[in-house]
């Protein structure tokens, strides 16, 4: 996804990016960054492939062996040059990058807490705007087609009480026929 000449390898407070002598989704030999989260290093990971902004974008078919697989209907309804859209979670950018190069959004708003990982990535597309904020307390100053959370790793974290906040949270701020998305849950709130 991004030149790997960009992204070096940093120990933060809260996160690792390491390279990787690995292979990619099409079972390439690569050298690829890898973002993990220190507080829950099994599970918190991304990876600096495009394969993981195509899946959480909804555009594969079928996506990660049917895991993902009404993600591509719930976003054929927008019309994403036209749409607002709200990404939750920074990790390498790869997510708001993909949308970035291939949806054309109108305005592409990122919000993540952790100010050192804002300060790392700093090779995304100058029109993606990142914001520092937690997911539970961000006031936006406008209204969203889509918002996409991405806070979460594995489906099973997904409390209904996370749902709730993020819900009575958000559905003030998202336009007519607004959707909050959870790719890795393969679900809206709506």
């Amino acid at each position: 996804m991004f030149d790997e000449s960009l992204i070096e390898e940093k120990e933060g407070v809260n996160f690792v990016i390491e390279k990787i002598n690995g292979h990619n989704p099409e079972g390439q030999a690569v050298v690829y960054s890898k973002w993990i989260n220190k507080a829950n290093p099994s599970y918190d990971i991304r990876k600096n492939f495009k394969h993981e902004g195509e899946v959480f974008a909804g555009d594969c078919d079928p996506c990660n062996d049917g895991q993902y697989e009404d993600l591509p209907s719930i976003y054929s309804k927008f019309n994403w040059n036209t749409s607002t859209v709200l990404v939750m979670g920074l990790y390498l950018g790869v997510l708001p990058q993909y949308i970035m190069d291939n949806k054309s959004p109108y305005v592409l708003d990122v919000i993540d807490s952790d100010q050192e990982l804002i300060d790392t990535v700093t090779w995304l597309d100058s029109n993606i705007n990142v914001i520092k904020s937690h997911p539970y307390a961000y006031e936006p100053d406008k209204k969203y087609d889509i918002i996409i959370c991405d806070l979460w790793c594995d489906p099973q974290y997904i409390t209904e009480s996370h749902e709730t906040t993020l819900w009575n949270t958000y559905k003030d701020h998202l336009n007519a026929n607004g959707k909050i998305v959870i790719p890795i849950a393969n679900k809206t709130l709506n």
